[in-house]
């Protein structure tokens, strides 16, 4: 049954990772999976990768899962090495080894990546605290991060030359005071440590990759639609 999926599945699964090459924005992502039967012990970590055509190509979304062993660079090397685009991500190690090496391809960074440890930080406050959570750090990133997205979601829909237009009039000045207030943050050395701490850190490291998104309407702001793809095979590895 393996044997006969993989010869005929297999032809159309190689069309499909070439007709993906055909669109300019991908996503990309990848989980870890526990594996009873492979040669090794059982429940050891694999990973299952997706790559997916940009959430913006609605009409005609490819989606493909890829089984490996292992989280090394060498996978989505492999998998993109005939990709010439944009491809939005995390900010993973194996990706900045990729954007480092190859020209041919531009990593887009991931703004739900971005404000997720500061949600962490305000979620992880004690009840002591949580009245005065306004006064934050981690509640300024937010409500920045929030503001951002709220005035891309007004181009839900629009094509990619009206968006990068809006973009780059009503957007780009957020974006560009939330890293100058950051690095204000980092400079003043206020934090300690913690989740607050990490985001900031991070933020700063992925600048150029989350700006991204201002010089293409086809980007995204976030990796989201892939991690909902892969929340779909999580469920099912359960059942």
């Amino acid at each position: 049954m393996i044997q006969c999926t993989d010869r005929y599945l297999g032809i159309l699964y190689n069309c499909l990772h070439k007709e993906m090459y055909q669109f300019h924005v991908l996503q990309a992502d990848e989980t870890p999976v526990m594996v009873t039967k492979d040669g090794r012990p059982v429940n050891s970590k694999s990973y299952m990768w997706i790559y997916r055509t940009g959430k913006s190509y609605t009409d005609t979304p490819i989606i493909l899962y890829e089984y490996q062993r292992t989280r090394k660079a060498d996978h989505p090397e492999e998998f993109l090495k005939d990709f010439k685009g944009i491809v939005v991500c995390d900010g993973y190690s194996a990706y900045r080894k990729l954007d480092r090496e190859n020209p041919d391809i531009v990593f887009a960074g991931c703004w739900s990546h971005a404000r997720r440890r500061f949600a962490e930080a305000l979620k992880a406050l004690p009840k002591a605290a949580q009245k005065n959570a306004k006064e934050t750090v981690a509640y300024e990133a937010v409500s920045r991060i929030a503001a951002i997205y709220h005035l891309d979601n007004q181009m839900e829909g629009q094509p990619a030359k009206v968006r990068k237009m809006y973009r780059q009039a009503n957007i780009r000045p957020l974006v560009e005071a939330f890293f100058a207030w950051a690095k204000e943050i980092q400079t003043k050395n206020q934090l300690s440590g913690g989740k607050t701490l990490d985001g900031i850190n991070y933020c700063i490291n992925q600048e150029v990759s989350l700006k991204a998104f201002l010089e293409d309407g086809d980007i995204p702001m976030d990796n989201n639609a892939t991690e909902s793809a892969l929340r779909s095979f999580c469920l099912h590895k359960h059942t």
